[in-house]
């Protein structure tokens, strides 16, 4: 483990959390409150996911805008 621990907090979004596990090749990132007291464990899988849900999402908004026929649909 890296030291000091670096920690995401309840701020912490889900892009900066990736962004921050890749750059620096964290495979978990530790999820604590304010004052220091661990809510949990992220893991690189569970932003892997999520991203790739959103790219899901937004590659179907895409499909459907491109097929359609012209304003209005």
């Amino acid at each position: 483990m890296t030291t000091p621990v670096e920690m995401a907090t309840r701020r912490t979004g889900p892009g900066e959390a990736l962004t921050t596990m890749l750059e620096r090749h964290f495979r978990h990132l530790p999820v604590a409150e304010d004052n220091g007291k661990l809510l949990g464990i992220l893991s690189i899988r569970n932003l892997l996911e999520w991203r790739v849900e959103d790219l899901s999402h937004e590659l179907d908004a895409l499909e459907q805008y491109v097929s359609n026929d012209g304003p209005g649909g």
